[in-house]
């Protein structure tokens, strides 16, 4: 009977990821630019791309065109790949487009993961959905450090964090390394543009999390712990 749920579990999750997308559009109000120069319109987000509306002014970009895309609580901060011109010394192109209303961030989350690879940076704060383990952290970093939680899900980990901005959602692919020099302390190295993450732990890092989570990291990449190796040597 148990072997019989475990198989439609699988059969389930494999008929998800080979499903098509279903259509959906979001759109957001929001402001882009500053001061006088400033316009309020409709952010769009559909099936192939993003688009901007607003008063003599319009943008579009297919996702494949935008070199990354920033999701903060209360904005959506865009670089393309076109250059802005002799003025701009040719720099890419950068859109910031701050939301006018509180938009689902969750459902936000959701809709641009689905349709973006790493180049989806995700600086919010979103609630665990089947935690795996979680721990209290604090950031270690130049200056002054960030107090959250840290939140391991059996395909992302989370880093839920008190102050505004701090948080982080990093998908399995989008985590390069992580290491541990000791009970109370993880480096998690993420692909650009964040590079490392220090934490110090507010509590012992339980060995048999750890080991789990480095070895579903690093499958993909095939490599395994060394099977005879101490338990003691595996950081």
């Amino acid at each position: 009977m148990a072997f019989g749920s475990e198989a439609k579990r699988i059969g389930l999750a494999a008929l998800l990821v080979c499903a098509p997308l279903a259509a959906e559009t979001i759109e957001l109000g929001a402001e882009h630019g500053r001061w006088r120069w400033r316009v309020e319109g409709t952010l769009r987000l559909e099936d192939d791309g993003a688009r901007f509306d607003a008063p003599g002014q319009r943008q579009a970009w297919r996702w494949a065109e935008i070199q990354q895309l920033e999701l903060v609580r209360d904005r959506i901060i865009l670089t393309g790949y076109r250059d802005r011109g002799l003025v701009r010394l040719y720099s890419d192109e950068r859109f910031e487009f701050r939301f006018t209303g509180t938009p689902d961030v969750e459902r936000l989350y959701a809709f641009l993961a689905a349709r973006m690879d790493q180049r989806l940076v995700a600086r919010v704060a979103l609630p665990p959905r089947g935690p795996l383990w979680r721990v209290g952290v604090k950031r270690v970093r130049k200056g002054r450090g960030a107090q959250g939680e840290l939140i391991v899900e059996p395909a992302r980990v989370l880093f839920v964090a008190q102050g505004r901005g701090e948080s982080r959602v990093w998908r399995d692919q989008e985590i390069e390394l992580i290491s541990s020099s000791g009970p109370h302390q993880l480096t998690l190295t993420a692909r650009e543009p964040d590079g490392n993450y220090e934490f110090q732990l507010k509590q012992a890092l339980d060995q048999d999390q750890y080991d789990a989570l480095w070895r579903r990291l690093n499958r993909p990449r095939g490599l395994e712990l060394l099977a005879n190796q101490p338990k003691e040597n595996q950081r």
